[in-house]
């Protein structure tokens, strides 16, 4: 039996007690779980949405679980035209599947994001995943924002350094760009690594550009 089959026996043994106690919201949460680590997400999603309605939707956490699903769905789906592309680079279908896919996984992302932000104003983990998502939406000036906001956190710092400065490039402000490279660079304080290589790469470009 794999690991997957013994999660989904877990989940129906879950289920049989759910029939004696059908009130049970952390046991409805418990099975969503379960199903989820399975990769079963249909039956999962199943399980958070009535848990979801059983809370009277007050219990934001379950609506995080079920956002969490759809996002894994969206990578799913790229995967699968990522595979297409590479079995046949001249499947323009496939090509065009994938760009609309991304479109509509970033415009969920974003909602999902921006959401969770409202509701957990000081997770600068968070924010920094709003900047991103405003970033790939050409919100330049919100992701500015966030990720001003994020740089703040330690845990951030370095990365929110480096969107600040592609943030600041992409506006064509250049030397804007340049001095959040450059103070990326200084907070990361570890030389010849990947972060350190892209926030060089990153520099160069910026200051070729204010020539």
């Amino acid at each position: 039996m794999t690991p997957e089959d013994e999660l989904v026996e877990k989940a129906k043994k879950l289920i049989e007690a759910l029939k004696e106690q059908p009130d049970d919201l952390a046991l409805m949460i418990a099975i969503g779980d379960t199903f989820a680590r399975a990769g079963r997400d249909d039956q999962a999603r199943q399980y958070y949405q009535m848990a979801y309605t059983a809370s009277g939707g007050s219990d934001y956490r379950i609506k995080v679980k079920m956002d969490e699903l759809l996002i894994r769905q969206f990578r799913r789906e790229l995967r699968a035209f990522d595979t297409r592309i590479y079995e046949n680079p001249n499947d323009q279908e496939a090509a065009k599947g994938r760009n609309e896919l991304i479109e509509k996984k970033n415009a969920v992302e974003l909602e999902i994001f921006s959401e969770r932000s409202d509701k957990y104003p000081t997770d600068m983990i968070l924010r920094f995943e709003l900047g991103l998502r405003q970033y790939r939406g050409n919100r330049i000036k919100e992701a500015i924002g966030s990720f001003e906001l994020s740089s703040r956190d330690p845990k951030n710092k370095v990365q929110s350094l480096n969107m600040l400065g592609k943030c600041f490039f992409a506006l064509k402000l250049y030397r804007e760009a340049a001095v959040q490279f450059q103070a990326g660079m200084e907070a990361h304080g570890i030389m010849g690594d990947d972060m350190w290589k892209e926030l060089r790469h990153n520099l160069g470009l910026a200051k070729d550009n204010m020539e």
